[in-house]
């Protein structure tokens, strides 16, 4: 049974994100198939190829970029020229979508995760920056070492008893694994929703199980594969008492193998599912200030 703790007296930190700056990673151009240079490195691509572990790629994520995201900050080291509030973007590439026009992703998978998060005040900034604490999976912990705050938060004791603002939150995470519609291909990603989302991937998680689709045989229906349809995600303006922020918006787009190279994406889209749910995808580090990107609503269970 998780008790709730009465409100802690200590003043709440500011957190300061340290600077760091990325490596901007350029997609790769295409080449020419009647080009000379294309046609010796096909050659020697599989003899020459560098061979790559799942633990050497970075899976990215995606993310919607808000008001205080250091890419919208012209003095951080983060900053990129064209981000703006609202747009999305690929963690590792910094490639960036307008929030309005959104993106297309063919979804595949999902997991519950339940990300423990040190304070993001001085004492755990670091940490914080760096990504979660622990993952405590699909099911929300209990215990007498976890209480809930006065907003509702869970939240693991770092002294028995005694509620701190350096307690770590526990905060439910709804992670997909995606592939999403580059510039030049689809390319596989995570994109997670928390706090205020957590709504949004439930509704959507109900909208791809009623999805039903005409028997070959003529004999009723059947409900697809998720990866069977499309989906574009946009961004629109939500706030609550707590403050103002860009959510997701999702609509079902066509089906995945009537795309451009649809047929190879809905094949792709299986072997990635096995992936998944074998362990066998690693993705880029949950960050703080990505994963944060809403004022907190509830923190109810999927």
């Amino acid at each position: 049974m998780v008790k709730t703790a009465p409100k802690p007296a200590t003043k709440p930190v500011v957190y300061k994100k340290p600077a760091s700056v990325p490596a901007k990673i350029e997609p790769a151009e295409i080449e020419d198939a009647n080009d000379g240079d294309a046609a010796l490195a096909l050659a020697d691509a599989e003899k020459y190829g560098q061979k790559l572990g799942r633990e050497d790629v970075a899976i990215p994520r995606i993310v919607i970029l808000q008001s205080n995201s250091p890419q919208c900050n012209p003095a951080h080291g983060k900053y990129l020229e064209d981000a703006r509030q609202g747009m999305i973007m690929n963690t590792v590439t910094n490639e960036l979508w307008d929030g309005k026009n959104g993106v297309m992703v063919v979804p595949i998978a999902y997991r519950r995760a339940h990300y423990q998060w040190p304070p993001r005040g001085k004492e755990g900034a670091q940490t914080a920056a760096m990504g979660p604490a622990k993952d405590w999976g699909p099911v929300e912990p209990e215990g007498p070492e976890f209480y809930r705050d006065e907003k509702n938060r869970l939240r693991l004791y770092t002294t028995p008893g005694k509620p701190q603002d350096k307690d770590h939150l526990i905060t439910a995470t709804a992670e997909y694994i995606v592939q999403v519609a580059g510039q030049t291909n689809f390319y596989p990603a995570i994109l997670s929703m928390s706090r205020t989302q957590l709504k949004k991937a439930r509704n959507w998680n109900g909208a791809m199980r009623n999805v039903a689709v005409k028997h070959p045989s003529g004999n009723g229906f059947f409900n697809p594969a998720w990866f069977y349809f499309a989906y574009n995600l946009t961004t629109v303006p939500e706030s609550n008492s707590e403050g103002n922020w860009f959510g997701w918006s999702i609509k079902q787009g066509p089906k995945t193998t009537s795309l451009p190279g649809g047929r190879k994406v809905y094949e792709d889209s299986k072997a990635l599912h096995e992936l998944w749910m074998s362990g066998g995808i690693t993705s880029a580090p949950v960050e703080a200030e990505y994963a944060e990107e809403a004022p907190e609503d509830e923190n109810a269970p999927i």
